[in-house]
């Protein structure tokens, strides 16, 4: 594996999450794909902020005998699009309703089929906003999660 496929957190878990997403059926995308997806409605976009190594440290030791920093926090952001007219507000309660749906199952279902070099310990969810972006003409809520993702021992294997 190389470092990108370690340490790409932006990519590495925000294509995992898409492939949930898209498997329970909801249109999501990524920073990775084309920007024709903004006229997409509705759709999920998925950002990663990474916030840096989690408190205690966590070490891992390679083969050579080095050390390396094995897991880390970030943010994972959700984001519900979809029109603000009339039928884009009913179309926008039932797509927030499929995307808490699967957002419930996330971290068991990014740990037992799509992350292989990699392990979310944890997934805490944060505050949701919801509201309308009038200038743009569509309406949003957001679904904050703080996530602890760990890499695994076999993954070092590769740098």
């Amino acid at each position: 594996m190389s470092a990108e496929s370690i340490y790409g957190f932006e990519i590495v878990l925000t294509g995992a999450c898409k492939t949930v997403l898209v498997a329970a059926g909801l249109n999501a995308v990524t920073i990775a794909d084309a920007q024709a997806f903004q006229k997409v409605r509705p759709r999920v976009e998925i950002n990663y902020k990474h916030t840096g190594e989690t408190h205690p440290k966590r070490i891992a030791i390679l083969t050579d005998g080095s050390r390396r920093t094995s897991c880390f926090r970030g943010e994972l952001k959700f984001f519900a699009i979809t029109d603000a007219d009339g039928p884009g507000k009913i179309a926008h309660a039932l797509y927030r309703a499929q995307i808490r749906n699967v957002l419930a199952t996330l971290e068991a279902s990014l740990n037992e089929t799509i992350l292989a070099e990699h392990r979310i310990n944890f997934v805490t969810t944060g505050m949701e906003e919801h509201g309308v972006r009038s200038a743009d003409g569509y309406e949003q809520t957001s679904f904050p999660f703080t996530v602890d993702i760990s890499i695994q021992q076999s993954a070092w294997s590769g740098l």
